[in-house]
């Protein structure tokens, strides 16, 4: 069931959704499973060209069972700013006394099909882009190419059975 949201709050326009996903990639990613709901905090990326309303793709380490879940419907929320906002600020309290506080956030919630994707080309590519977009330039180090040895490393381990990395993917 979708949550509770009144219709003068409701958001439709793709865009405005995809930019509060961009600005705000760190996701809670919710999984039903056997043994009960499962919340995992995974910074994904959206591509609205990907499927009839987009595709979510990030990853996890093996170790995390989530990715176990493969075909089970997933929850991704994202949360962007948000405030209380007292009733001191309204002016309809002086003239009636009649308000509440509240709380104004922005949040999108995206829904899915869990896929987990063991492809070390595919992982390589994401988490690639995902470092680029999220480690500030150091001096003579280049994003990704800070990582890639070590990346390197935890591919082939995953590659030999390690089980060290996998990729995920919603859409």
């Amino acid at each position: 069931a979708a949550m509770y949201l009144p219709p003068h709050f409701e958001q439709h326009d793709p865009a405005v959704l995809a930019a509060l996903m961009q600005r705000h990639p760190l996701a809670l990613l919710i999984v039903a499973t056997p043994e009960g709901p499962s919340a995992d905090l995974i910074p994904l990326e959206f591509h609205a060209g990907l499927g009839p309303q987009g595709t979510l793709r990030g990853h996890v380490a093996r170790a995390n069972p989530l990715w176990r879940h493969a075909g089970a419907a997933v929850l991704a929320v994202f949360q962007g700013p948000q405030a209380y906002i007292s009733p001191n600020g309204y002016p309809s309290k002086r003239e009636h006394g009649k308000v509440v506080p509240t709380w104004n956030y922005t949040m999108v919630q995206a829904r899915g099909t869990l896929q987990a994707v063991d492809d070390a080309a595919w992982l390589r590519a994401l988490v690639g882009r995902l470092t680029d977009r999220h480690t500030a330039p150091a001096p003579g180090l280049e994003g990704a190419e800070v990582m890639w040895g070590t990346l390197a490393d935890l591919v082939a381990a995953a590659r030999r059975g390690d089980e060290v990395v996998v990729g995920v993917g919603c859409g």
